[in-house]
Parts: C-alpha cells; sequence; structure tokens
C-alpha cells in the first residue's frame, strides 16, 4: 500500500501472495482491486486467497465493464473451484454462457478471451447443470465458419471442458450403479 513503493516490487508481492494462499490479505486485496493499475495482479493475488475471495470475483465477474477483468476474474473463480471444489465459483460462468448463447452466429458476436476462460473455468469443477450450456457451446463453436487462432482456442477449451463434464457424469452413472 506503500505509495513509494515501485511497482515492480508491488507485483512481485502480488504473485507471491497468488502462491501463498494468504487469506488473511483478502481485505488488502479487495482494496487495492480499486486501483487501476495493478488490478489484473490483483485479481490473481485474489485466487490465492482461496474460498473467502469467491464472493469478490462473483461481483467483478459480473459487474466490471472491461471485458478483460472480467476474463481474469473467471479464470480465478476456476482455480478456486479446482484447488478447493467450492461449487459456488461456477454458477455464474454457467449463467454468462447461458446469457451469450442465444446470440452467438457469427465470430464478431464472440468475445473469444472472455467466453474462453470462462469455458475453461467451468471444465476444471466439472458441474453436472453445466453440461447442457457447453453442449450447446461446442455445437455452435463448430458451425461458425472461423479458422483463427482465437476460435481455436475457443473450441479446444470447449471440446475439453464438455469431455471432462461428460466422463464426470459418466463416473457418477458408475459410481451410483
Amino acid at each position: 500500500e506503500n505509495p513509494n513503493t515501485p511497482k515492480l516490487r508491488k507485483v512481485k508481492i502480488l504473485s507471491t501472495l497468488s502462491d501463498v494462499h494468504a487469506e488473511e490479505a483478502l481485505p488488502q486485496l479487495t482494496k487495492l482491486l480499486e486501483s487501476t493499475d495493478l488490478q489484473q495482479e490483483t485479481i490473481n493475488a485474489l485466487s490465492g486467497a482461496g474460498a473467502d475471495s469467491i464472493p469478490v470475483l462473483i461481483d467483478l465477474f459480473q459487474t466490471s465493464p472491461q471485458a478483460n477483468m472480467r476474463a481474469e476474474a473467471a479464470k480465478a473463480l476456476g482455480d478456486i473451484a479446482a484447488k478447493t471444489g467450492d461449487p459456488r465459483t461456477i454458477p455464474p460462468l454457467v449463467e454468462y454462457v447461458s446469457e451469450v448463447l442465444p446470440q452467438l452466429k457469427t465470430s464478431e458476436d464472440i468475445d473469444f478471451p472472455l467466453l474462453t476462460e470462462v469455458v475453461w473455468a467451468i471444465g476444471k469443477l466439472r458441474w453436472a447443470h453445466s453440461f447442457k450450456p457447453i453442449a450447446e457451446l461446442q455445437d455452435k463453436v463448430w458451425l461458425i465458419h472461423d479458422n483463427s487462432k482465437e476460435m481455436a482456442e475457443l473450441r479446444e477449451a470447449t471440446s475439453w471442458t464438455y469431455k471432462a463434464i461428460d466422463l464426470q457424469d459418466a463416473a457418477m452413472l458408475h459410481v451410483y450403479c
């Protein structure tokens, strides 16, 4: 928080916080999130704060006017989902996919960085309720004629997430049979 601390040092501190899982840093990170020059680094550090940061990250994902901040928040939510298995992380991401699905007709309708991060994040928890929207997205991304790198990355994320959720459902069926 010291204004005399060089930006590079602040970035390193935030990077370290994301690795050491410092839950006690959550209040300072939330305050720092209001700063405009270190938002991405702060969001990454929030993922290290664990499940306690989920409400802050969901709010950021749902309300930020900047798509790149929303993508970072989605990525952080996916990281927390993978580490904790906390089911609160995924419903807002699935809701986003469900909301954008009707508008996806061409590549111009897709915010590739945001949607790709959302899909990767969904795949990290493999929540059964996400299967239907991911299956629909899987169909749509292959029907849109686009050979760009961004579309290839979205297709890869969607295919991986679809398979992960499908395998999870199959494993659960096997357990119950």
